[in-house]
């Protein structure tokens, strides 16, 4: 997997948590970013920017394939896990009408506003409140029509049915939205497996923030430069998430 940036990825900085001492799990998405070094920077300092150093019993980061994952062991049981996961960005060329030159050329991914991933998660009984969730798309969305078809799709395969029919037809379910062209997905499965026995899978709405351009600042000299090169940029200055509820 390359390790440089690229406008056809967006990458999401993920934190896992297990709790071995009162049980269960969580799974959330901590940021997503249009770069692989502003992700891996986010994830180098997610847990402190909550917690010290010293809180945690062991601290550890690596990289693989380039993307960084931290994993640290808390006093009271839990082991935390932050890491990267690249994704395709949206087809920006695809997605736009033919016709004007503008319309033709690639939009980067730097120009996104928002995207729509679909979530997975996983419940083993019908007890369990927290689940485990994962990022069940390889790709991002553009627009929530396409994430809610493609939410779908992904519902049949983690039930192991071949269409849509097959899913209506033999797995008990709980839909919303859709057909909605402005709500995402959500749609609920009861299977009954050994080891799991619902599966949700939900469209979501990651709004996405960029850095400000560099601005001018004094020098010791007193004349202006811009900082737009060598700035700094920081985690949370770059790109942020939220639902929509």
């Amino acid at each position: 997997m390359p390790s440089g940036d690229s406008d056809a990825y967006i990458y999401h900085v993920m934190r896992h948590t297990d709790d071995y001492h009162n049980g269960g799990s969580e799974t959330e998405i901590r940021g997503t970013y249009v770069t692989l070094k502003e992700a891996n920077a986010a994830a180098r300092v997610d847990l402190t920017k909550d917690w010290s150093m010293d809180f945690f019993d062991t601290y550890e980061v690596e990289v693989e394939d380039g993307m960084v994952s931290v994993t640290a062991e808390c006093p009271e049981g839990e082991v935390m896990n932050v890491y990267v996961e690249r994704k395709a960005a949206p087809n920006l060329v695809g997605s736009r009408a033919k016709g004007t030159k503008e319309k033709k050329a690639a939009e980067p991914v730097r120009a996104l506003k928002e995207v729509w991933i679909i979530m997975q998660t996983d419940y083993a009984h019908h007890t369990d409140e927290e689940g485990r969730s994962d990022i069940a798309c390889s790709t991002a969305y553009e627009s929530v029509r396409e994430a809610n078809k493609a939410a779908r799709e992904v519902l049949c395969d983690a039930c192991g049915v071949e269409d849509e029919d097959e899913l209506e037809a033999e797995v008990e379910l709980e839909e919303q939205n859709r057909e909605s062209a402005t709500k995402g997905y959500v749609g609920y499965a009861t299977v009954y497996e050994d080891d799991r026995h619902q599966i949700k899978v939900e469209v979501r709405k990651l709004a996405v923030k960029h850095a400000v351009a560099g601005t001018k600042r004094r020098s010791a000299s007193g004349s202006d430069t811009t900082a737009k090169k060598k700035r700094k940029i920081e985690a949370e200055e770059v790109i942020d998430i939220s639902s929509d509820d």
